[in-house]
């Protein structure tokens, strides 16, 4: 890229989702448009990195499945962006191929699953020798095969906390070794609460489960923008401590998505986010960069066993067991699948 020169450049993906973030509670079988932008911006030569990553959360499992669209490239002339976007760790480093314990969570391996259809993600999970975990946005696995499942609350309307006890009760009944907080509260398009409200609402709806299973903060992005991503767990867990031990919290959860060739930035956002934590461990549970399948396939290859060695990372899931994905068919693993499953 020239120097001197503001290159920008804006991916956006359209991805589908049920439509009941937000209040806009339709009809279950209805769905809602999801947008991730990705920005890249480099001045004075320097070398290119985003600005702000796109990601993309989802709905529960329970909820119909979402589907993709296509991804049309566009500049634009400003940078107008909009994200739709512990306990201490035991992993010891990895050997260049197979997988770690999951830290203190003590699954059998830290590389997990996460997964809408759960019929794709047992064919999967029969492929993935190293995958120990998996998780659907949702608190019942919906008939999860052969991997400890954590159920997640997704927000803390009735829609999802009328049968947060009762699935839970059942997941830990059935071996869950954590939970999971509110899905990306600091993004507009998923849970959208402030800091304080989540940090109130987690000790009302997780403090229970402290001592029962491990219990994580609220999942955040890794969006730039102010009050979002890194910034906004910083602020809630400065709430949380306000509130004492009665906010409970063991591990910090975090996704991240980027152009592949800003894959390294992966790494700068855990270890951000460890430091945010307050040094507690850090669960990867959505990350994924955009690109060629072979260039995703080559990245994986270099990501994984840094993973895999990177003592305060328990655990991570990559986004996601689908069709089009890691995934090509419903029996089919992608050359990028393969390697996630295989590496």
């Amino acid at each position: 890229m020239i120097a001197n020169k503001l290159t920008i450049l804006t991916a956006t993906a359209a991805l589908l989702e049920p439509a009941l973030a937000l209040g806009h509670r339709h009809a279950h079988h209805q769905h809602a448009q999801k947008r991730g932008d990705w920005v890249v911006a480099t001045i004075d030569g320097q070398v290119a990195k985003p600005s702000q990553a796109a990601k993309s959360a989802y709905e529960p499992a329970s909820q119909p499945k979402k589907e993709e669209t296509a991804a049309k490239a566009s500049q634009k002339a400003a940078i107008k962006e909009k994200t739709q976007s512990k306990a201490k760790s035991s992993s010891t480093q990895s050997k260049s191929s197979g997988s770690t314990s999951g830290g203190s969570a003590g699954f059998s391996h830290k590389r997990g699953v996460c997964y809408n259809n759960v019929d794709l993600a047992n064919t999967f999970a029969g492929d993935c020798k190293n995958c120990g975990w998996g998780y659907n946005w949702d608190s019942s696995s919906g008939g999860l095969k052969g991997l400890n499942f954590i159920p997640t609350l997704w927000n803390d309307q009735p829609l999802h906390t009328d049968r947060f006890a009762d699935n839970c009760a059942q997941a830990l009944s059935d071996g869950a070794k954590a939970i999971f907080s509110f899905n990306e509260p600091d993004n507009a398009g998923q849970a959208d609460m402030t800091p304080a409200y989540a940090a109130k609402a987690h000790v009302k709806w997780l403090n229970p489960y402290a001592g029962k299973a491990l219990i994580g903060a609220p999942s955040i992005s890794n969006s730039g923008l102010p009050m979002e991503g890194v910034e906004w767990l910083k602020n809630w867990v400065s709430e949380c401590e306000k509130l004492g031990e009665q906010c409970h919290y063991d591990f910090c959860n975090v996704h991240w998505y980027s152009e592949v060739e800003y894959g390294n930035t992966l790494f700068d956002h855990l270890k951000a986010s460890h430091e945010a934590c307050g040094g507690k461990p850090i669960w990867l549970t959505e990350f994924a960069p955009t690109g060629s399948d072979e260039a995703i396939a080559d990245w994986l290859k270099d990501a994984i066993p840094k993973l895999e060695a990177l003592s305060y990372l328990d655990a991570y899931s990559y986004f996601k067991v689908e069709t089009g994905m890691l995934m090509t068919s419903e029996t089919e693993l992608s050359s990028y699948g393969s390697v996630y499953a295989s590496a």
